[in-house]
């Protein structure tokens, strides 16, 4: 089969998300990565005095990060390029509250139209590495 990620014709161990045992690894390893990355942004957030952007509320260390495009793969050939998941890059990271991620992921097509969300048919295949994405984002 084809892995998701590197689109090598190899065996599939992560069967969920279409993955190689390679680049499942990768995946493991960015997820160690995250809360650092999580614990960074809102360290930067609350400094700046952010607000979430559902309630207008403060953002605290506490606070959860919504990936507007989602988790898995890349957000585009030069993020690809330089080993930048989109679990641990910080452009595609919105800080909220609770109550702002849940009715984020409950309201999609509203939070889309707020800019909250970026849909995944913008992406072409986030794990597409011959197409720069976020131009067609622009």
């Amino acid at each position: 089969m084809i892995c998701n990620r590197c689109e090598r014709d190899v065996a599939i161990e992560n069967k969920d998300l279409g993955l190689c045992a390679s680049c499942n690894k990768e995946i493991r390893d960015d997820e160690k990565l995250f809360p650092v990355a999580r614990f960074k942004f809102l360290e930067l957030m609350v400094k700046n005095e952010a607000k979430c952007p559902y309630d207008d509320s403060p953002i605290t260390i506490h606070s959860d990060i919504h990936h507007k495009m989602g988790r898995v793969g890349f957000a585009d050939a030069e993020k690809r390029e330089m080993d930048l998941p989109l679990l641990i890059d910080p452009e595609y990271f919105l800080a909220v509250n609770r109550p702002g991620h849940q009715w984020i992921e409950k309201h999609r097509e509203e939070s889309i139209a707020r800019g909250w969300t970026i849909p995944r048919s913008h992406t072409h295949g986030i794990h597409d590495r011959d197409k720069n994405v976020r131009a067609d984002l622009v």
